[in-house]
């Protein structure tokens, strides 16, 4: 059985990833015992990664109403319903596309004034806690990695003076 090509590629550069990784990290420990070298505080920040987009991206909400909330009305068979309602029954075609046509309008309301800032409001409070938590750990690390690397100096001391002493 042949590996994926994705599978492969991150197997074959899993070294290089490691290393920027590492680098990056090292990168932002640097910058974070700078920034408390200066004495800056640590601070909440509000991310917003994503702003909402106006109305007049009609063509944007009609996409996304389509493939979402169009789709599962069309699933359900809510369409195939109100046309054998309106036309089937009613024999009457200009109300089947009027009425079509207002909750075509209601859907794509409720996609610009609900689903999406909802969405867009999720996606910018999780990069919101995710920054901030990651920034919360750089600002904590250089007193932290004070206190570990005191620590390990003084047990790698404690070692060496007793293996020392028990020489004597």
């Amino acid at each position: 059985m042949k590996i994926p090509w994705y599978k492969e590629v991150i197997t074959k550069h899993k070294k290089k990833a490691v290393i920027s990784a590492i680098f990056l990290l090292c990168l932002a420990l640097t910058y974070s015992i700078w920034r408390f070298g200066f004495g800056q505080s640590f601070e909440w920040v509000e991310i917003t990664v994503i702003s909402q987009p106006s109305i007049f991206n009609r063509l944007l909400y009609s996409a996304l109403t389509f493939v979402s909330l169009g789709a599962v009305l069309y699933r359900l068979g809510f369409y195939q319903a109100l046309h054998r309602f309106f036309v089937g029954m009613l024999r009457d075609w200009g109300l089947y596309k009027d009425v079509k046509n207002l909750v075509w309008w209601v859907l794509i309301g409720l996609m610009y004034s609900v689903i999406v800032p909802f969405v867009v409001d999720l996606i910018n409070f999780i990069a919101t806690i995710g920054y901030n938590i990651f920034n919360l750990i750089l600002y904590l690390s250089p007193p932290v990695g004070i206190v570990l690397s005191l620590t390990l100096l003084a047990i790698v001391i404690k070692k060496n003076l007793y293996a020392k002493l028990s020489t004597v």
